[in-house]
């Protein structure tokens, strides 16, 4: 037979704190579980990087991603998360705090975090999905720099041997 929740378990279900190890950091810190609503937050964050463009007339949409933009709403979206996480025991942490733990550290609690709500944010799928979605995988055109194929237009590259002499 199913476990029958009250009320009272439903609501209380983000208190469920515990401790968790991570590695990043060395050492166990408090988490607990997201609320839907900061879930919701944590989603949104992540899908201000697509935008979609609307064609009223043949009544279509074709998705469009700044890949860059995405890469900044996935960290600030694991910022949120991680934030919401380590809040408890009346302890509370903005998404800023988070940004000065060290590397790693706020993927890998807001993985943790997402994980012990029962939820998750795979990126990696939604890519793939988009690129379905959006054509395929090919560039949609002109880079920053006006390139279309990617490549390096030339200039210091401070990963080369001729940018060290």
């Amino acid at each position: 037979m199913p476990t029958k929740f009250t009320k009272a378990d439903l609501l209380n279900g983000a208190e469920a704190v515990r401790d968790q190890f991570i590695k990043a950091l060395g050492g166990e810190v408090k988490l607990r579980p997201l609320t839907d609503g900061e879930y919701s937050e944590v989603k949104v964050e992540l899908a201000k990087s697509i935008e979609m463009d609307l064609d009223i007339k043949n009544k279509t949409a074709r998705p469009r991603l700044d890949l860059g933009a995405f890469g900044r709403c996935e960290y600030q979206s694991n910022c949120i998360a991680a934030a919401y996480g380590l809040s408890c025991n009346k302890v509370t942490w903005t998404p800023e705090e988070v940004k000065n733990l060290k590397a790693g550290a706020v993927d890998e609690i807001a993985s943790i975090v997402l994980a012990i709500s029962g939820v998750t944010l795979d990126t990696k799928e939604m890519l793939e999905s988009f690129r379905a979605k959006s054509g395929g995988p090919g560039d949609s055109g002109a880079l920053a720099d006006g390139d279309t194929t990617g490549e390096d237009a030339g200039g210091d590259d401070p990963g080369t041997e001729d940018s060290a002499s």
